[in-house]
């Protein structure tokens, strides 16, 4: 057994102080956060639902072109996890964030279904280069300032800045919708992701790339092997018992609520709520990410990694129904924050299982899979909630996706804790930290 134990900085401890402060990579966190929060500075998003509803598209419209993302993500998220381990993590997130700076360009010049359809490309392009490429480069940072066991903390203040900074564009971009115009909230948007693309050119290299411009390589050969690789690892783990069945509940939680941020506007349109609100309502739910990330440490270390993902399960199966049932305005937005518990407190802790688990060379391809899953899962999904959104109703679609996805997840997880106790508790000792303290593995 092995133990990496993250070292307790004393008072009279000043010269580890100044070396941790003094390391160049310590900066690379702060780019991080700061590149994943102007990322997430959507000033168009609160109102993107009702942008595409006014250009003569119904919900299940909406869906069709977000399933176009989706597909885009699962063709792209392997190849992009391939660019980011064998070329670098600093030039897949600044081609990340080029295509979102067109993406939203494009967003608000479309005018059309087919127009939308073919900017959700660019839009996946850049949620597979930036997917597992962020998680990586702030952890390898950690990890070369010697603070790895502080990972999820740092995954979770990650999150926290992100969502913290979507909260305050929310408000920013509904009031530029309500008072100017849903265009010029789109556009709007292209300008943090040009901040974000300027600070990802500073950014220090950490995946040890080297030049290979001396050397043949054949590019499809070898990503050929990366995926043979990684369909081997993923393999061994479902087989194992060790890791896939954290990873399929992370994909089936993150379906859950990624299919209500395309719910949510038409559930307020449902209950009145006024377009001006929007901002504020989309900013609600963000806080609630941001707070509850931070909570992410305290439930691993209470229930476990497995435990607590049961628990957010059936409090997402539960939210979902109140969600498809509410015509209060203030309930309905108080039950989406509610929900968003399981994206702010889950989204860490299977973020911090595949860092802990993964070798350096494939955790940028193991963290693009578990997005790609993600996406494969909400491409298989869309048609079908789409049409019960559109022929059976909101409340109908609320309903399939609380107890299919959310409380399915959980469903799963306890089946296998139930049918493999021995090899769960075994499994866990590879990931699970208690205490929060450090890294436990066992060889």
């Amino acid at each position: 057994m092995v133990a990496y134990i993250e070292s307790k900085v004393d008072d009279g401890d000043e010269d580890e102080e100044d070396t941790e402060f003094s390391n160049p990579f310590q900066n690379n966190v702060r780019k991080v956060q700061a590149i994943r929060g102007l990322r997430m500075a959507l000033f168009g998003i609160p109102v993107v639902v009702e942008y595409l509803q006014r250009k003569k598209m119904g919900v299940e419209d909406v869906f069709h072109v977000k399933a176009v993302h989706s597909l885009a993500v699962v063709l792209l998220e392997l190849p992009a996890g391939y660019i980011s381990d064998r070329f670098g993590r600093k030039p897949a997130i600044i081609a990340s964030c080029a295509c979102g700076v067109l993406y939203w360009t494009a967003m608000g010049a479309g005018n059309t279904k087919r127009h939308f359809q073919a900017a959700q490309l660019l839009l996946g392009m850049s949620d597979s280069l930036f997917s597992g490429t962020d998680a990586a480069v702030l952890y390898e940072s950690l990890e070369k300032c010697g603070n790895k066991g502080r990972a999820l903390h740092g995954e979770s203040q990650a999150v926290f800045i992100a969502q913290a900074t979507e909260t305050m564009a929310s408000i920013l971009g509904g009031y530029v919708a309500s008072h100017v115009s849903l265009r010029s909230a789109m556009w709007l948007t292209c300008l943090p992701y040009t901040l974000a693309l300027a600070i990802g050119l500073t950014l220090l290299e950490t995946s040890g790339f080297r030049d290979h411009s001396h050397q043949q390589y054949n590019m499809w050969h070898s990503m050929l092997q990366s995926a043979f690789s990684l369909a081997q690892i993923v393999k061994k783990d479902l087989v194992n018992l060790n890791l896939g069945p954290e990873v399929l509940a992370g994909v089936l939680l993150g379906t859950t609520t990624y299919t209500a941020v395309w719910l949510f506007q038409p559930l307020w349109k449902r209950a009145g709520l006024p377009l001006g609100i929007y901002g504020w309502a989309w900013a609600g739910l963000n806080f609630s990410v941001a707070t509850t990330a931070l909570t992410a440490p305290i439930l691993q270390r209470t229930l476990r990694t497995r435990q607590a993902l049961i628990f957010l399960g059936v409090w997402g199966g539960i939210c979902y129904l109140f969600l498809g049932t509410l015509r209060n305005q203030v309930a309905l937005v108080l039950a989406g924050c509610a929900l968003y518990w399981v994206r702010g407190g889950g989204g860490p802790i299977v973020t911090n299982a595949i860092n802990r688990q993964a070798t350096p060379t494939h955790r940028a391809s193991l963290l693009s899979a578990r997005s790609m899953l993600t996406q494969a899962v909400f491409l298989l999904w869309t048609p079908a909630i789409g049409y019960v959104s559109s022929t059976m109703g909101l409340t109908w679609a609320c309903v399939m996706t609380g107890v299919v996805l959310s409380m399915g997840a959980s469903t799963m997880l306890a089946s296998f804790t139930l049918l493999y106790p021995q090899v769960t508790k075994n499994g866990h000792e590879n990931f699970d930290d208690r205490d929060g303290s450090g890294v436990i593995e066992v060889n």
